[in-house]
C-alpha cells in the first residue's frame, strides 16, 4: 500500500475559504478542493464508457458508491446522495438542490438518517448532470457511499438546546473540512463514520459508531469523551470508551490516527468483517486502545495544525410565543425558537421542497439543521416567524407517533433491502390516523429497517423492527424481528433485546394494542410480558 502519511502541518483553515457572515465562521469550500473536482471528471468519463457500451455497469459500482450513487431496485434508476456537512444546510444549498432536481425532473428527495439529502429516480446519465451542477453550487457527493469517510454526524440542536453541554457544531464542521481536504488519501476496507454529540441524549449516535466525540464538562473545563469501534448492522457493537477526557484541540489527531490504524489493520479480504469494530474484536479492547494511542503519537510527532474553531453566534432579537405545539422547540437564546418538520419517511416531493425553500428564504438569518431521524429543524426564529412556519409546514410535518417513526427506504427502493419498510410505515400511519392522540403518546419512537444493515438504527431503538423473509407453513412470508429497549447516551449504547418475529401485516394492530396496554398499565416493555400477552403473534 502506498504511504499516505506525509501530511505535513495540515490546517483546516488554509484551504480555499470564504467568510460566511451569518454563520460567523470560515468554511472550507469543499467544491474547490482539487481532488473533489477531479473525482467528478473521473466519474463522468467512466459513466460515459458505460453509456457508450464500452464498459459494464457492474465493473464501476465501487466508483459509483464512492461518489454517493447507488442503483435502485427499479432497473435503470439511481439514487444520488449529497453531503451536507454535519447536517448544517445553508438555505442557498437547499435552493440549489431543489432547482437542480426540478430541472432534471427528479421523482422525489429523501432526507437520510445520516443528515444528507438524496435524489431518487435519476437515470445514470442524469447523475453526471446533477453532480456537475451541484459542484458549481458548492456541493459535493464524494465520499457519500462506498469505502469512504461518510458525512460526519452532529447533534442537530447543538448550539440552541438547553441541554447542551457545549456547542459541538464548530468541531464537527472543522472535522468535515479536514476529512475533505485529505479525501483522496483514504484507502479503507470499509466505511468510516464519525459523530459529535452536544449532550448526554446523544442525538447523533456517537456511542455506537466508528468514532464518536461526546461533549463533557467538569469544573468549567470542556472536553470530549471519545468512543471507538461501535457500529450497527451485522454483528452490532456499542462503542468502547477510548478517552474519558480528550482536549478539544486534539480531535484531528484522533481522526487521523484511527484512519491510519484502520488502513493498516482493516480486513481487505472479508468485507463482512472489515469494519473497525472487528479490529477491536480481533486485537482485544486494551491492545486496540494501546495501538491507537501509538498511531496518535506518531501523528502528533509528524505534526498536524490544531483545528480552527469558529464559534457560531445567535444574535437575532427574539420575540416570545405563547402557544404549545409538539413541533415547536424553545431555544436557549431568549425569544428564539425552532420548528421541527418530519415528512413521512423523510420524503419530499419537488413541490414540497420548493415550498420549504421559499419559507426559509423569507426568514432573516434562518438556520436549517438536518436530523438523524429523516427530518429537519428550522432554527433561529422569533415568535412571529415560528408561528408562521408552523402554519405553513402543518401538512408536511407529521405529529404524534408518526413524528417519531423512522423507516429506511426498504426493498421497494434499495437493492439489498429484504422487506418493504416504507410500506410497513404506511400501514402503521393508516391505522394510527384513527387512533386517539391520548393513546398514541404511550408508544415510544419506532425504527424500521428493511434488512440487517440497520439504516434506521433499529438496533438501539426502544421499539425496533428488522425485516426479513421467513418460511411459514411452506410459504415465504415477510416478517419483522422486534427488538426492545435499545438506548444510547453518555454512559454508552445498549443494543435492544430481540423478542421475536411478527408478520408484516400484523404489526399495525400489534402496535395499537401495545399502546392501549401501556396506557392502561396492563403491558410492560419486557420480552416475556410481550410474548405472553401476544402469544403466537410473536414467533
Amino acid at each position: 500500500m502506498a504511504d499516505y502519511r506525509n501530511l505535513q502541518k495540515i490546517s483546516v483553515g488554509k484551504i480555499s475559504c470564504r467568510k460566511d457572515d451569518k454563520m460567523g465562521a470560515k468554511i472550507v469550500k469543499h467544491s474547490e478542493i482539487e481532488a473533489v473536482i477531479q473525482s467528478v471528471q473521473n466519474y463522468k468519463e467512466k459513466v460515459k464508457e458505460v453509456l457508450n457500451k464500452k464498459e459494464e455497469l457492474k465493473n464501476i459500482k465501487p466508483l459509483l458508491g464512492g461518489m454517493g450513487v447507488y442503483e435502485q431496485r427499479e432497473k435503470g434508476t439511481f439514487m444520488l446522495r449529497v453531503r451536507i456537512p454535519a447536517g448544517v444546510c445553508e438555505v442557498k444549498w437547499l435552493r440549489s438542490i431543489y432547482e437542480i432536481g426540478k430541472e432534471v425532473g427528479v421523482r422525489r428527495f429523501h432526507l437520510t438518517s445520516r443528515q444528507d439529502i438524496q435524489y431518487h429516480g435519476l437515470t445514470l446519465a442524469q447523475t453526471i448532470e446533477v453532480k456537475e451542477a451541484l459542484l458549481k453550487e458548492g456541493l459535493v457527493t464524494k465520499g457519500g457511499g462506498g469505502n469512504s469517510p461518510r458525512n460526519i454526524a452532529c447533534s442537530p440542536l447543538s448550539g440552541v438546546d438547553s441541554k447542551d453541554i457545549f456547542d459541538v457544531t464548530p468541531y464537527a464542521l472543522a472535522s468535515c473540512d479536514f476529512i475533505m481536504k485529505i479525501i483522496d488519501s483514504f484507502h479503507l476496507p470499509r466505511k468510516f463514520k464519525i459523530a459529535f454529540a452536544s449532550s448526554k441524549e446523544d442525538t447523533s449516535n456517537t456511542t455506537v459508531t466508528d468514532l464518536g466525540f461526546m461533549a463533557m464538562e467538569e469544573d468549567g473545563h470542556k472536553y470530549f469523551k471519545v468512543f471507538v469501534g461501535g457500529g450497527l448492522g451485522r454483528n452490532p457493537k456499542p462503542g468502547i470508551v477510548f478517552e474519558e477526557k480528550l482536549e478539544l484541540q486534539e480531535i484531528l489527531y484522533v481522526i487521523q490516527g484511527l484512519k491510519e490504524l484502520f488502513e493498516d489493520y482493516g480486513d481487505y479480504e472479508n468485507r463482512n468483517k472489515a469494519r473497525i469494530r472487528y479490529i477491536v474484536e480481533r486485537l482485544g479492547e486494551e491492545a486496540f486502545k494501546a495501538k491507537l494511542h501509538d498511531y496518535i503519537d506518531k501523528v502528533k510527532a509528524r505534526g498536524i495544525n490544531e483545528p480552527i474553531i469558529n464559534e457560531i453566534t445567535y444574535n437575532k432579537k427574539g420575540a416570545h410565543l405563547s402557544i404549545n405545539n409538539e413541533r415547536l422547540v424553545s431555544q436557549k437564546q431568549e425569544g428564539l425558537y425552532g420548528v421541527y418538520v418530519h415528512p413521512f419517511g423523510g420524503y419530499l416531493s419537488v413541490e414540497e421542497l420548493g415550498r420549504i425553500v421559499e419559507m426559509a428564504e423569507a426568514v432573516e438569518d434562518v438556520k436549517i439543521r438536518l436530523t438523524m431521524d429523516q427530518g429537519f429543524y428550522m432554527l433561529n426564529l422569533n415568535g412571529e416567524e415560528a408561528e408562521r412556519i408552523l402554519a405553513k409546514t402543518e401538512t408536511l410535518g407529521l405529529t404524534d407517533i408518526m413524528s417519531k417513526l423512522v423507516a429506511c427506504t426498504g426493498a421497494n427502493t434499495c437493492q439489498i433491502g429484504l422487506a418493504a419498510s416504507e410500506e410497513l410505515a404506511g400501514s402503521i400511519k393508516k391505522r394510527f390516523d384513527k387512533v386517539p392522540k391520548e393513546v398514541q403518546v404511550w408508544l415510544p419512537a419506532i425504527h424500521i429497517s428493511g434488512c440487517q444493515s440497520s439504516c434506521s438504527a433499529h438496533q438501539i431503538a426502544v421499539l425496533g423492527f428488522c425485516g426479513s423473509k421467513k418460511r411459514i407453513n411452506d410459504e415465504i412470508k415477510t416478517v419483522f424481528t422486534l427488538s426492545i429497549n435499545g438506548s444510547k447516551g453518555q454512559a454508552g449504547a445498549k443494543l435492544g433485546e430481540v423478542v421475536g418475529d411478527l408478520l408484516m401485516e400484523d404489526i399495525p394492530e400489534f402496535l395499537e394494542k401495545l399502546a392501549i396496554g401501556l396506557k392502561k398499565g396492563e403491558i410492560e416493555l419486557e420480552k416475556e410480558v410481550l410474548k405472553k400477552q401476544f402469544g403466537p403473534k410473536i414467533m
